[in-house]
């Protein structure tokens, strides 16, 4: 069988794909082929369960062109909006998607009437392909890397411990944000550490970093922006901790199996995307976030700021049981 699975962005989406993938493979034997946006490719450029990556360019023509010459048997809609259904149509294949819960988000974000089922979106994912028999292996998330994203963290010249020591990676970005915590939270969860501290994030998140490490103190590093996704995903292979809001990183901190402390902000671990590792493995995932309060979630994704204003999602965070948190996990 011939498959084209379809995530289009973005990086916790797409690794949140991953365990559909080995699955469909192994278990059907199935030749997989994986259209992406073109800048989160890299994320799937190790995984040895796909036979090929289509690249979505600015052309939407080509790309159709280039599907149809595959002869797909099904394609599997695991992004699910306007985009997917075009390809969809115009490739003319057989397609199976998954319920999104549109609805039950829309009741719990704009009347906090929550009626989602407590059910992961990694097992959405397999529930909609129940017609092709296929069951999840427990196995979790995957995330490969390889040498070069090794040298990319490693080699880094602003880096001054080695493989032996434990280190905290902590990521400060987010697409919206209003899943970020502010400077202050950070640098209140990360000053008088007594272990080194590595900052994650892309380029738009740089000179955040400098702000928290300005605040904090000079046993924290930030690599915001200084090296590539895959070497950020080294960082959090070989840390002891991650510390993360609701973010791509995240599910990359799960897809390696380490202990997380995950900030929630204005979105809730209930919308079914806090960090998943699998049925097989144990769940270390430990989430942090202010309840009771009458505006959250506001939204399933997320703001450029605060629609309130006051921020309190981020700003009431409990520092105290987070540092709790910490020292728990490491000395654990």
């Amino acid at each position: 069988m011939k498959i084209l699975v379809i995530r289009l962005s973005s990086i916790g989406d797409i690794v949140l794909t991953t365990p559909v993938i080995r699955c469909l493979q192994e278990q059907l034997n199935a030749e997989i082929h994986y259209l992406v946006k073109a800048p989160f490719a890299s994320i799937l450029k190790n995984n040895e369960n796909i036979h090929a990556i289509h690249k979505l360019l600015d052309s939407r023509t080509k790309i159709v062109r280039d599907l149809r010459k595959q002869n797909f048997d099904l394609i599997i809609d695991l992004h699910k909006n306007l985009r997917s259904a075009y390809f969809i149509k115009k490739l003319g294949v057989k397609s199976i998607s998954f319920n999104k819960l549109n609805l039950q988000k829309w009741l719990l974000t704009s009347f906090k009437i929550n009626w989602l089922p407590k059910i992961h979106l990694v097992d959405r994912y397999f529930n909609a392909l129940k017609s092709l028999r296929i069951k999840d292996d427990g196995k979790g998330l995957d995330y490969p890397t390889d040498n070069k994203d090794e040298d990319a963290f490693w080699a880094y010249p602003g880096l001054t411990f080695n493989e032996d020591t434990n280190y905290i990676a902590v990521a400060i970005g987010a697409a919206h944000k209003t899943k970020v915590p502010t400077k202050e939270l950070y640098s209140g969860i990360l000053k008088n550490l007594n272990m080194p501290v590595v900052l994650l994030g892309g380029k738009h998140d740089s000179e955040f970093g400098d702000l928290i490490v300005n605040l904090t103190g000079p046993h924290v590093v930030n690599l915001a922006g200084k090296i590539p996704l895959g070497g950020s995903a080294v960082a959090i292979k070989n840390a002891s901790l991650l510390i993360s809001p609701d973010t791509g990183l995240m599910h990359i901190g799960a897809a390696m199996q380490i202990p997380i402390i995950s900030i929630w902000g204005n979105t809730v671990p209930e919308f079914g995307m806090y960090p998943f590792y699998g049925s097989n493995n144990k769940d270390l995932n430990h989430s942090i976030e202010v309840n009771n309060l009458s505006c959250r979630p506001c939204s399933k994704i997320g703001y450029e700021k605060c629609p309130k204003v006051h921020f309190n999602c981020m700003n009431l965070q409990n520092i105290s049981i987070i540092r709790d948190k910490i020292d728990n996990i490491i000395t654990g």
